[in-house]
């Protein structure tokens, strides 16, 4: 509202003889909010009576509360314009605030659940049936004989197998030492009477390697 309206309308009442003679309420027609402070200030469309002026603003002072904020909330207002913020930035810091705070927890919990996977033990310890515990045998084993028997050789690997599932061999070597071709599969290795080297070296070195060990052939 300009001033030279103010003026006017001010003057409209004062001449009116009726209001002369007895103190009239106030009425202001609000048009449009103001600027938020200690006191509430409006841009008014009109008024009728009993009016203060201040600061190119009409300061209104009415029986009801011009507003439905809670206490708190007018606290949270107040302090927002004496650290010179507005009361939106105010609502923003106070929600980001809130955002970072969360943040903060959920990562302490994160790194402490993940101290906590680390502090346990990871435990690599099963079972494999015989079988497979053989497939996965490669270490080499010597044999310083040209025989070994099929009864010695499977000892050996159920001692081995009982062992754990990662044996170690003692001394990095299991030593074999039988006498007769025929303790490894006697005539399977003799053609008309004349034994096979070839054919008994192959199937001990088969069965050998198949226990995790490497044959060395004494000559």
């Amino acid at each position: 509202m300009k001033f030279s309206k103010f003026s006017e309308l001010v003057n409209r009442i004062l001449s009116n003889k009726h209001s002369q003679r007895c103190d009239m309420n106030v009425t202001i027609v609000v048009h449009s909010p103001g600027s938020i402070g200690s006191t509430p200030s409006v841009d008014v469309q009109s008024i009728q009576a009993g009016f203060d002026w201040d600061s190119g603003k009409v300061l209104i002072f009415p029986a009801q509360p011009l507003t439905t904020l809670t206490p708190e909330q007018i606290t949270d207002i107040t302090d927002s314009v004496r650290k010179g913020q507005s009361w939106h930035a105010y609502q923003e810091y106070k929600k980001h605030k809130e955002q970072l705070e969360k943040l903060s927890i959920e990562l302490e919990s994160a790194k402490n659940h993940i101290a906590e996977l680390e502090a346990k033990p990871v435990s690599q310890t099963y079972k494999l049936t015989f079988e497979q515990w053989l497939e996965q045998q490669h270490d080499k084993i010597d044999v310083d004989c040209g025989c070994v028997s099929t009864e010695m050789l499977m000892h050996w690997i159920r001692v081995a197998y009982e062992a754990g599932n990662s044996p170690v061999t003692p001394d990095g070597h299991i030593q074999f030492s039988v006498s007769l071709p025929a303790a490894c599969g006697g005539d399977k290795y003799f053609i008309d009477g004349v034994f096979q080297p070839l054919r008994y070296e192959r199937d001990c070195e088969k069965a050998v390697v198949a226990a995790g060990g490497v044959v060395n052939w004494v000559k």
